[in-house]
């Protein structure tokens, strides 16, 4: 599949044609082999039927190798978890993940899955979410922390007078920060992992901007690419802001 209207599908993307690609030792990319699989996870928060403060939450896998017309149809879609109520866990989804990273983590070293008995391997591309359940999954801090961007290291300031969480955040700036990388939010994370206190795990996260998450383990997976934004937030947002 290739696209002469440039970015179309996932396909189109540096980071499927490039995955674990390295000009140095010809290696060739982890998905140009058509064994190799590429998985999306998805995961929101719902009211499980009308009128309900009972908020339920499925963890989804999609096949992104599938044709973008077969990807999202019921059949093709895993539920691999339910994150139960009655309200949205605070903090982080780390306990749901945990026994999912298990399975990726062997499905990364390949198994005998292929009908002539071959081994089929499979990756995590990315993850797909509302902003509230990506900060969840990652664990990147909220926009309202000071350090409150899964991007880059821009460090925002509260406000005159404002405090608290719902404090008013000043992001203006004149220079550009600079961009977080894979590697150091993995030493990021395995730093706050290895806090002896809360006292100091506090002090850790509100210095790097993210704790530990379970998706760290995935030794091939970057939390700063591979974390999507919705992209229905994302018109939600455009239409806001026309507005």
């Amino acid at each position: 599949h290739e696209s002469t209207l440039g970015i179309q599908d996932v396909y189109d993307a540096d980071m499927w044609k490039t995955f674990l690609f390295n000009p140095l030792d010809n290696t060739e990319p982890f998905l140009s082999d058509p064994k190799n699989i590429a998985l999306l996870l998805n995961i929101d928060w719902c009211k499980p039927y009308k009128r309900s403060e009972y908020n339920v939450s499925a963890v989804m896998l999609t096949i992104l190798n599938l044709p973008h017309e077969e990807r999202f149809k019921d059949k093709w879609t895993m539920i691999v978890g339910i994150i139960p109520g009655p309200t949205e866990p605070k903090g982080n989804i780390n306990t749901y993940l945990k026994p999912l990273v298990d399975d990726l983590m062997s499905l990364w070293g390949g198994l005998p899955l292929h009908p002539d008995g071959s081994i089929i391997k499979a990756c995590l591309l990315g993850i797909s979410a509302d902003l509230p359940a990506l900060r969840k999954a990652t664990q990147f801090l909220s926009h309202k922390a000071n350090l409150g961007c899964s991007r880059c290291i821009f460090s925002a300031e509260r406000e005159a007078s404002s405090k608290g969480s719902t404090g008013n955040m000043s992001y203006y700036t004149k220079i550009m920060a600079p961009s977080r990388t894979k590697d150091q939010v993995l030493q990021q994370g395995t730093e706050f992992c290895q806090a002896k206190t809360k006292a100091e795990s506090l002090e850790i996260q509100k210095r790097n901007g993210v704790r530990f998450s379970e998706l760290l383990r995935l030794p091939y997976y970057d939390l700063v690419r591979m974390s999507i934004t919705d992209p229905c937030i994302l018109c939600c947002w455009e239409w806001f802001v026309m507005k």
